[in-house]
């Protein structure tokens, strides 16, 4: 997938969400992704798959959200905890090709975060799981712009997340993620990266 630089701001990304959740955390999610984003040189230009038409992009990815991506109402809302094995999130990849669909396994996301976030007010649980699912789609856009199977040793571009990378306060791309990102920034055709385990 290539990446237009023609915009002063960064390289524009349409993102179109399947089954775009009417709650509270959407503002959240997208505040993270945009933010962690523009670090690595791009814009997000959200959509809504079954409503909105995007303007031509050279850049489009579409985020299935899967499961109840709402935070729970009340701590008596929690769901099971998730087995230490299962994906929050991936990205498509068909003949060694990171493909522009990636997909957010919400309810895996409140196994991890609601026996954390339990205590919280409902707003700030909101913000929690808002900010943890936009952590995850960068991670994946991470893949599929920078066209890498690759991972970083740490940060949002590393393998695997704990509930702790989900909360913190601050998770940010590391240096070898940002210049994958840059560089498919300024050089959309450089897809040289080894391939490894998504």
């Amino acid at each position: 997938m290539g990446a237009d630089t023609s915009g002063s701001s960064g390289s524009a990304v349409v993102v179109y969400l399947s089954a775009v959740p009417a709650h509270s955390t959407l503002p959240y999610l997208r505040r993270e992704a945009d933010t962690l984003m523009q670090s690595a040189g791009y814009t997000l230009d959200w959509r809504n798959s079954t409503a909105d038409r995007a303007p031509d992009s050279p850049n489009v990815i579409v985020v299935q959200l899967a499961g109840d991506c709402s935070a729970p109402s009340s701590p008596s809302a929690a769901s099971t905890p998730v087995s230490s094995g299962r994906s929050l999130a991936s990205a498509t990849v068909q003949d060694g090709a990171v493909l522009p669909f990636a997909r957010i396994d919400c309810s895996a996301v409140r196994g991890v975060l609601d026996q954390f976030a339990a205590r919280e007010a409902p707003a700030r649980r909101a913000y929690l799981y808002g900010r943890a699912l936009g952590r995850l789609i960068a991670h994946e856009m991470y893949h599929i712009l920078a066209q890498t199977r690759d991972h970083a040793a740490s940060g949002i571009g590393k393998p695997c997340f704990t509930a702790a990378d989900l909360l913190s306060e601050r998770f940010e791309f590391e240096a070898v993620a940002l210049e994958r990102l840059h560089r498919a920034v300024v050089d959309p055709a450089d897809n040289s990266f080894d391939i490894g385990r998504p």
